[in-house]
């Protein structure tokens, strides 16, 4: 097992706020807790100063670096102190084996999903989808989706699983 599975997978489940880095300039760090691991990715209940923010399934192979230490038990005790600890977590199982797994999961409660396909070198080169899965099939998912100003497009995104670097959604 990698190093970075091995400090994930300690982590699973307890209210230890963690730092996960990635290789990608858009979003390279995040903030929450670990509530699951599996074979692909690993779901991170996120949380952004005071605030949760939903979830995001990450890549394990993405993750260079795992941080949960003094700065985080800082975080921990003021989340605590705000009483914002017993937020943690999602009410209902989340499939992590791989991105087809999840995304069925996620399309059969009827919940929006943010798909992300992210650039190693440019966060200019990023795709990012918000809106719900209308199909999905072992090779892509297809994706109703809409702009920054809540319009929808008139066709649907046709994206490969195999280029999906993140999901993000909320608890629905």
């Amino acid at each position: 097992m990698s190093q970075v599975r091995d400090r994930l997978l300690k982590l699973v489940g307890r209210p230890r706020k963690v730092r996960v880095e990635r290789g990608y300039p858009g979003e390279p760090a995040h903030n929450g807790f670990v509530l699951g691991l599996g074979r692909d990715l690993v779901l991170l209940h996120q949380f952004h100063d005071f605030y949760p923010e939903g979830y995001a399934a990450l890549r394990m192979d993405d993750i260079e670096w795992v941080r949960s230490g003094e700065h985080e038990r800082f975080w921990d005790r003021m989340l605590r102190g705000e009483g914002l600890m017993r937020q943690i977590g999602i009410p209902y199982d989340v499939p992590l084996s791989d991105f087809e797994s999840l995304l069925a999961s996620l399309q059969a409660r009827g919940q929006h999903v943010i798909v992300e396909c992210e650039s190693p070198e440019s966060a200019d080169d990023d795709d990012f989808l918000i809106g719900r899965i209308v199909a999905l099939d072992d090779d892509k998912v297809t994706i109703a989706h809409f702009d920054s100003l809540g319009r929808w497009y008139d066709d649907p995104a046709v994206v490969p699983l195999g280029g999906i670097t993140k999901v993000q959604f909320v608890s629905g």
